[in-house]
Parts: C-alpha cells; sequence; structure tokens
C-alpha cells in the first residue's frame, strides 16, 4: 500500500546513524511522513464528532461521503482509509476511492485556444472572450475567441482593453517620449492621447474615461468620451473618481472644508458642496458627510432621504444601520427608527440574511472592532457576542472574532494558552455552542465542519491578517507556508478569502491582489501576489508575483498548477535561493522538476 499524501523526507546534520537508517529504510519501503503534521477531524453541525481530530487529511467525495486518511506513522495499527457521512456512518474505502485520492489531480479550467490564431509567442486569454496575442519580435494585439483580429500586431510597451471596445496602446519613441493612442476594435486610430494628459481609470464607466491633465500651474482631473476627446475639460476640480448612475464624485478646486461633490456625464455639479461624499456605485443613493460628525443619505438628484443626523451611516446588507448620540440603531430607507440597540452595543454587523447579527462591546461606538488610539494603534479589541434580528442577544459577547456562516450558524474564536492563540468553534441561532473553541481552524462542506489542529510552522490565517496591518509588513514566508498547506488551484474564491482576507461583496472581480511585502524598505519594491478566478465557477484558475509592476520574473506568466516553495539552502540565515516546484503526493512516482528560481 503507498501513501496518498507525503512530504519530502530529509536527513539532517545532528542524526544518530540508527535514525538516519531508520529514515532511509521508511522511504525505501515507500512510507513517508504526511504533507504537514496537523490533524483533521469531522463534527457535524449538531456537535456529533464523525471522526476524532487524530488523521491526516479529509476530503469530501462526489457522493456526499468524507474519505479519512490517517497518519501512516502513527502507532495505531489502523492505517486504513475510510468513509465517513454526515449521519456517523462509516465503511471501508474501496481501492477505487483511493486510487482516486492518490492520482487526483486539481486541473484549472483551460481557456481554448482560438483555432484560426497562427502560431505566437504568447496568448493570454484576458476576459471578456478576448486574448492578447504577442509574437517573437515583441508586438502585440488582440484577437476574439473565434480568432479574429480586434487589435493588429504592433511594437508597444503596453496594450489594454478599457471597455466600450476600446483599447489604449502606449509605445515610447527612441527619443523616450511616450506615444498613448486610444484604438477602436478593428484597430482604428480614434485619437493621440497628448502627453499632458495621464489615464488615471483603466476603464470607461457610464462612457467616460477618467485622466489627468498636468499643466503648466495645477494638476486637475478631467474624463475623455469614447473617441478620445474631452467630455468634461480640465481646471475644474483637483481629483474625481469614476462615474457610477450618471454621478461622479469630484473634489472642488476651492471649497474651504466642503470640498466634495457630485457632478453628471456633461460636468455639471447637481450635488454639494459636501464635507464627504461616496460614490452612487449600483444604488440610486449615495452617503454624504456635511462635517465629521454627521453623514446622511441623498438621491441622484442631491436630495436628502436620510437627514445627516448621525456619526456613523452605512449599509449592512439590505439593512440601513447608524450611531446617534452613542447608539446603535437599523433605520428604512427614509430615516424612520425601526430599531434602537442598548448603549452596552458598540459594534453591528447585521449583513447576515439569516437573522443572527454580530453585535460587539466596549469602546466607543465609533469604533471598529479594534479599539485605536490617537495614532491609530491598536490598543485593545471588542468583544463580540451574537444577537438575533430583534435585538435580543443570544451568545454574550465574550469572544475575540466571529464570522457568521449563514444557515444560523457562526464561527467564534477565543484566545488560549500562553501563548495567546486563537482557537475556534460553532455556535448556532439560539446560542448554543455546538463544537467548543478546540480548534485552529473550522471549514463548513456540505452539512458538516472539517476542524483543524495545526503544529507550529504552518499557515496562520490570523498571522497573515495580522501582519498585513503592520508598517513594516513582510508575509512572504507565510505565502511559502499557504501553499504547501492549500491546494490554491481549483480553491473556491470564499475560501481564499476567508484565508488571506478580502470580501467577495466588494470584490468578484477577475484577479485579487495581496501584498506580501510593503517595500521601501532596505531598498526593496513592495511585492505582492495576483490570484486569478474563473468567472463562471469562481475557482482559482491561476497565480503569479509581482515586485513593483513587474511580473517576477519577466516573461512567466500564470502559474497553473498547485506548487511549493523548495528552499534550496536553508542553513543560510537570510537571502535564501527557492526554486518552485510541483506538490508532490506520491514520492514512489513523481519526480522533482524546478519550475523557476528565484530570491
Amino acid at each position: 500500500m503507498t501513501p496518498t499524501l507525503v512530504r519530502h523526507c530529509s536527513i539532517r546534520p545532528g542524526m544518530s546513524y540508527l535514525l538516519k537508517a531508520a529514515v532511509c529504510a521508511i522511504v525505501a519501503l515507500g512510507f513517508q511522513t504526511p504533507a504537514n503534521a496537523d490533524d483533521f477531524g469531522l463534527i457535524n453541525k449538531d456537535g456529533k464528532v464523525l471522526a476524532e481530530p487524530i488523521y491526516a487529511r479529509i476530503t469530501r467525495t462526489a457522493d456526499g461521503w468524507y474519505l479519512v486518511q490517517p497518519h501512516y506513522l502513527d502507532k495505531d495499527k489502523n492505517h486504513e482509509p475510510f468513509l465517513v457521512n454526515s449521519n456517523g456512518q462509516r465503511k471501508p474505502a474501496s481501492e477505487e476511492y483511493r486510487a482516486d485520492s492518490a492520482n487526483k489531480k486539481t486541473v484549472a479550467p483551460k481557456q481554448q485556444r482560438p483555432q484560426n490564431v497562427p502560431i505566437l509567442h504568447s496568448c493570454t486569454f484576458r476576459g471578456d472572450g478576448m486574448y492578447e496575442i504577442a509574437n517573437s519580435a515583441g508586438e502585440r494585439g488582440f484577437c476574439d475567441t473565434d480568432g479574429k483580429i480586434l487589435v493588429p500586431l504592433s511594437e508597444c510597451s503596453n496594450l489594454t482593453y478599457v471597455g466600450s471596445d476600446r483599447f489604449i496602446r502606449e509605445s515610447y519613441s527612441v527619443s523616450g517620449s511616450k506615444k498613448t493612442e486610444l484604438v477602436a476594435s478593428g484597430g482604428k486610430v480614434l485619437s493621440i492621447i497628448p502627453e499632458t494628459i495621464h489615464l488615471e481609470s483603466h476603464l470607461y464607466c457610464d462612457g467616460l474615461l477618467r485622466a489627468k491633465s498636468y499643466g503648466q500651474d495645477s494638476v486637475s482631473i478631467c474624463y475623455l468620451n469614447a473617441s478620445g476627446a474631452l467630455a468634461i475639460e480640465p481646471g475644474r476640480f483637483a481629483s474625481g473618481r469614476d462615474f457610477h448612475n450618471g454621478r461622479a464624485v469630484v473634489e472642488l478646486l476651492k471649497g474651504g472644508s466642503k470640498t466634495a461633490a457630485y457632478i453628471d456625464t456633461s460636468g455639471a455639479i447637481v450635488a454639494g458642496p459636501f464635507f464627504g461624499a461616496g460614490d452612487f456605485g449600483y444604488k440610486e443613493f449615495a452617503f454624504v458627510s456635511v462635517d465629521d460628525k454627521h453623514s446622511g443619505m441623498i438621491d441622484l438628484s442631491g436630495k436628502f432621504l436620510v437627514e445627516p443626523l448621525y456619526t456613523v451611516l452605512e449599509l449592512q446588507g439590505d439593512r440601513l444601520a447608524a450611531v446617534k448620540d452613542g447608539r446603535w440603531m437599523l433605520l428604512s430607507t427614509t430615516g424612520k427608527l425601526k430599531l434602537k440597540l442598548p448603549t452596552r452595543v458598540t459594534y453591528l454587523d447585521a449583513r447576515s440574511k439569516d437573522g443572527l447579527w454580530i453585535f460587539g462591546e466596549g469602546g466607543s461606538a465609533t469604533d471598529d472592532v479594534d479599539i485605536l488610539d490617537e495614532d491609530n494603534n491598536e490598543v485593545a479589541r471588542k468583544k463580540l457576542g451574537l444577537m438575533n434580528s430583534a435585538g435580543k442577544t443570544v451568545l454574550n459577547a465574550k469572544f475575540n472574532d466571529i464570522e457568521n456562516l449563514g444557515d444560523g450558524l457562526a464561527r467564534i474564536a477565543m484566545t488560549k494558552g500562553s501563548k495567546h492563540e486563537q482557537r475556534w468553534g460553532i455556535a448556532n441561532e439560539f446560542g448554543k455552542i455546538v463544537i467548543p473553541c478546540r480548534f485552529s481552524e473550522i471549514t463548513k462542506t456540505g452539512d458538516v465542519f472539517i476542524v483543524r489542529n495545526r503544529t507550529p510552522g504552518s499557515f496562520s490565517p490570523d498571522e497573515w491578517k495580522r501582519l498585513g496591518r503592520e508598517p513594516s509588513m513582510n508575509r512572504q514566508d507565510l505565502w511559502r507556508k499557504f501553499l504547501n498547506d492549500y491546494d490554491v488551484i481549483g480553491m473556491d474564491r470564499d475560501d481564499v478569502y476567508k484565508l488571506l482576507g478580502g470580501s467577495r461583496d466588494y470584490n468578484k472581480t477577475e484577479i485579487s491582489h495581496f501584498f506580501l511585502n510593503s517595500g521601501g524598505f532596505c531598498g526593496n519594491m513592495s511585492r505582492s501576489v495576483e490570484i486569478r478566478f474563473d468567472k463562471s465557477t469562481d475557482k482559482v484558475t491561476g497565480w503569479r508575483e509581482r515586485e513593483g509592476g513587474l511580473i517576477v520574473p519577466k516573461d512567466y506568466g500564470w502559474l497553473t498548477e498547485n506548487l511549493i516553495y523548495k528552499c534550496l539552502d536553508p542553513e543560510r540565515a537570510y537571502s535564501r535561493t527557492y526554486d518552485i516546484v510541483p506538490k508532490i503526493r506520491d514520492s514512489s512516482t513523481a519526480k522533482i522538476k524546478p519550475i523557476r528560481s528565484c530570491f
């Protein structure tokens, strides 16, 4: 029998002769340590333990069962995988299940290469049914899925689709001057954008493209139409945002403390000025503030739907939440009071549709979950609890973190031990803790929860998010651990955001960006990772790294298989060298072949 989850087995300096011999014997027999030494278990939503948290891996099968695989080096004699369902019924795993698990590879959805396109140096899918093409001479163009040329190949430094069947093509002359062209689908050059105008947006919104004009004495915002002509002239507004629902927020050149206003697509001011203003987005209302303590809500004409009486005013799901006189409350979209919460409630998250809300106690009602001092340094964290849609407490505020899972269930976390490790559990809509806070991680899959206890050295979502708040952030080592612990290709968008941060509601884009370091120290540029999602399935199809604005390394595109970093010189304290190699599951058949090296 060959184990299905293994990792590289190394013989380290200082091992005894007998221990080295034992390790070599294990490798020769085809047994190695698990991919990580973490322990997995399975618990249903009623708290019934289906599999104790002592196993190497648990995965859901296509027919709704769960394949449980033991640690193969455990002293326990029973190393046979088995299947269990949500009712706790068990049965042996057939050879078919085992073979499928051992040989299964997560394959990213592939975009078919257009049939009518000749063999080129590269052909990269860019979304919206279009491919960016390039030849060996470095010329770039665009074609559609049928191979029809949208932009002919030409020498340029950058070619970008900006919507409305328009492309921006940038090139540099021998003297170094920059040329920016607006090109229509078919290749016709509509206009040459002056060098004094720099594009601020990379997508047409409501038929206009936002840009910034650099004059002799001032810098101002302007907007280009679909022909590349100025629709809104520069010199009127200091800055601005993209249009939504025919409205854009701009910053007036003059206006004292109130410099935010709304303009229509002709450039006419239709509302304002205000102290602060939010976008209309995909709604027909927007939030505005008249000073730093009073906010309200207006319609497209600038009329107040909710008067500016509130310290905090925000949309939580389909509910309007507000703070007035230090108290949280729920309002109708016309400003009518629907529910006022007790003064002890200083935080509210009422976005859930199942009527299970998260609330916090401690600090001020205007603080977020983290309580900050005057210098914006975190000094404390509010304790969180659960309440129902009537405002009745169902779980007292004593938890460090809570995440609503829907269906009347929530993940709850408490800090335990001398190292203040965060441990997760599950509570239901009645306030019953169905799974105690004992686990490093809990993931809902189907009707059950896969629980995980981590060993030191593995990826920690809490550490990732904590480092993300630090000025001198460096998360490169955690990214390597993430790739080692998780199969990122094929991962759901929700799971990526739960582990790495982000929100499905506000960031359902094809590509998501995550910073690995903040840059700017020791002469380093900022480094980040881009994760690409399939638009139809919302699953990861590829990832790549960037340093500054460059892909690392140059000439490498999207990485579309599950990979890990392998350190080539682990004894060095600094500046270690890594190979990115395929993730090996079965050492008896797989060979390690480096994809690339990086530093």
